[in-house]
This record gives structure tokens, sequence and C-alpha cells, in this order.
């Protein structure tokens, strides 16, 4: 029969990852939770924890049973629930603007409803920022972005879920020539005075290398910080701009936002280190993730990333 102990264990080892940070949790030795964890093998009768690099980690099968446990609250004690509610710990998520808008507060208001005990900490931040916080495990989870034909550089020690693609649409000042149009060629417009932005060195990047593929030199009129600047400009004519669709702002009056032809495309990625994969609150992140309700202003990406258990 199961024991409380034991399930102690498992979700402990669940939670933090490790054998050690699991002890530390539970105020006993690495020692005193592999024993309750082979006990727990004998009754689930399969084994529990299997070899990863120089440690080891929970078996698929341990992690999934771990996970019944934490949605079936009628297979645990009043003991067990609370013992879960104080020690599921804490998750820092960080995100670029855009899906600091239109993405995170889906995500952090669906976790808290099923996350009840978990301690979310939210920080904005662009995508290049959050590599290296990741890489030291500062962070636990990004929401990344790059463009199709500008990948960004990520650490080895990384590993990245595809949550969704978003598409970028042109936005012109309403008495342009092609305002009126429904769709609008990238080579039509290569000529045009742009917009960019400077916090965001991927989209300015690709934007720049389309127009290469037309002209010799784009000509980047003018480069500001926030997609709200990029629309005032536009608004009184001063050029043209990229607007990516999520996390897009209410447009201003005067202003035709028309979707291109082969639309540019930037890739919006949840990225975690390869150490924490197995912890519950960043696979419940990267759920929440995938089920954040989708908007008009985007389109989800249905295709399952390499699940970190098969690693």
């Amino acid at each position: 029969m199961l024991d409380v102990k034991q399930l102690e264990a498992l979700q402990a080892v669940a939670c933090a990852g490790s054998l050690t940070r699991a002890a530390e949790i539970l105020d006993v030795t690495p020692l005193a939770v592999c024993q309750q964890l082979a006990k727990l093998e004998e009754e689930f009768g399969q084994p529990v924890l299997q070899p990863y690099g120089r440690t080891i980690r929970l078996t698929r099968a341990a992690l999934l049973f771990s996970q019944e446990i934490l949605s079936d609250a009628s297979n645990s004690s009043d003991e067990f629930e609370n013992f879960q509610r104080s020690h599921t710990g804490g998750l820092t998520l960080a995100a670029f603007p855009a899906a600091m808008r239109g993405l995170i507060p889906h995500v952090a208001q669906a976790m808290a409803k099923k996350q009840s005990g978990l301690r979310l900490r939210i920080r904005e931040q662009e995508s290049g920022q959050s590599l290296p916080l990741l890489d030291s495990k500062e962070l636990d989870v990004a929401v990344i972005q790059d463009w199709v034909n500008r990948r960004l550089p990520l650490p080895s020690s990384l590993r990245t879920e595809l949550i969704l693609e978003d598409v970028a649409d042109l936005a012109l000042p309403a008495h342009h020539s092609l305002a009126g149009r429904d769709t609008i060629e990238i080579a039509e417009v290569a000529d045009e005075s742009w917009i960019g932005r400077t916090p965001d060195p991927v989209s300015h990047d690709w934007l720049t290398d389309a127009l290469h593929v037309r002209i010799h030199r784009p000509r980047i009129a003018h480069v500001v910080a926030e997609y709200q600047s990029q629309l005032a400009l536009v608004q009184v004519g001063l050029g043209i701009a990229l607007l990516p669709r999520l996390g897009r702002d209410v447009v201003p009056a005067g202003l035709r936002i028309i979707p291109i032809t082969l639309a540019p495309t930037r890739r919006i990625y949840a990225a975690y280190h390869r150490d924490l994969g197995q912890r519950l609150p960043v696979r419940a992140t990267l759920t929440a993730l995938r089920d954040a309700p989708p908007a008009s202003a985007w389109r989800p990406h249905f295709r399952r990333a390499q699940d970190p258990m098969d690693d």
C-alpha cells in the first residue's frame, strides 16, 4: 500500500528535479529519499528512477504517476495535499513584450487555477536577455522568438518547444496608394521608407534581409522602441512598418493593416534548461502555454516539440 512518505518523496523529486534538492525540501538526507523511492518501486512494480548523465531522474512512468496524483486530490491524504501546497515551489517566467501582452496573462490565469501552490514570478525582457539567464538557471522558462530566416542562437544547455507561429502584416497610412488592397507583396513596397524597431533586432534584421533581396540598401528612415511609436509615425505618413499580430495593440484611426503575400513569420518558443525539464512547475507552464486560448491576432502551432523525457 502506498505510503504518504513515499508520495512525498516522489512529489519532491518531481518538483525539485533532483534528489539533492528534494532532500532539502523534505529536510532529510538524499539516502532517505532513495529509500522511500525504493519502497515505492516495490509497490509500483517498475523502476521509479533512471540514470541521467551524472545524476538520476524519475522515469517517464513515475513522472506521469506523479502528475496523476497532483490532478486527483481524492487519491491524496490531507497531509499530502498540505505538502503539495507547501512545496510546489516557485517558478520564474520571462517573456518578450508582445508575448507579455498577448500570451502571458492567459497563462498566468490558468496556472493560478491549476497550480494553487505555485509562486509564479513574471519578468518582461527581450529574448536575447533571457537566454543567458536560462543557461545559468536564474530563469525557469522563457517565451522567446525568432524569425524564419533569423534563427536565435541557443546555448546547448537549453531545450525549446514551439508554441505558435505569428505572422506580420503591413501598416500603411490610410492615404497610401496601396491602402485599398487586400494583400500586398513585399516587392511592391521595397522602395518605401521604413520604420524599424531597436529593442527587437531579430525582426529588424528580418526586414533588412527581406528588403536586401529587392534593393541594394533598404531605406530604414526611422527607428523606434515601441509598436505604438511605429504606428504613430506611420499614421502621419513618415513611412510604413511591419506589425506582428501577437500582442498587437489597438490600431489608431488613419491606418490600414494589410496582410503580406508569403507573410514574414516569427516562431514563438518556450525555452528552459534541460536539467529543469522534469520539474512539475516547468511542465505545468509548458502545458499552460500550449493550452492558451488562440486569439485572432495569432495562429497556434499544434505540433509538439520533442518531449524532454525523450532526450
